[in-house]
C-alpha cells in the first residue's frame, strides 16, 4: 500500500476510534511532532462530518418520498388522520 493511503487510513482508524489506547497515544504523539499531520487530520475529519451530513440528506430525500407514497394511499391517510384528532 502507499505510503499516502496508509496515512489515510491511519488517520480515519484515529478519527473513528478505531484504535488501540497504544496505537492512539503514538498517534497523538506524531500529532505534535510531524508539522502537517494535525491539519491533515483536520481536513479529513472535515471530509467525515460531510459524508455524514450528505448520509443524512439521503436518508431525509428516502423518508421524504416514503411519506408522499404513504399519505397518496387513502387507507393509511385516514387511519392517521384518525390518530392524530
Amino acid at each position: 500500500m502507499r505510503p499516502s493511503l496508509r496515512d489515510i487510513q491511519e488517520t480515519d482508524r484515529y478519527l473513528l476510534q478505531e484504535m488501540t489506547a497504544g496505537e492512539r497515544r503514538v498517534y497523538e504523539a506524531r500529532l505534535l511532532t510531524i508539522p502537517d499531520l494535525p491539519e491533515k487530520t483536520a481536513h479529513q475529519s472535515r471530509v467525515h462530518q460531510l459524508i455524514r451530513w450528505l448520509a443524512r440528506r439521503d436518508k431525509r430525500r428516502q423518508l421524504d418520498a416514503l411519506h408522499t407514497r404513504l399519505l397518496q394511499d387513502q387507507h393509511f391517510a385516514h387511519q392517521l388522520q384518525q390518530i392524530f384528532k
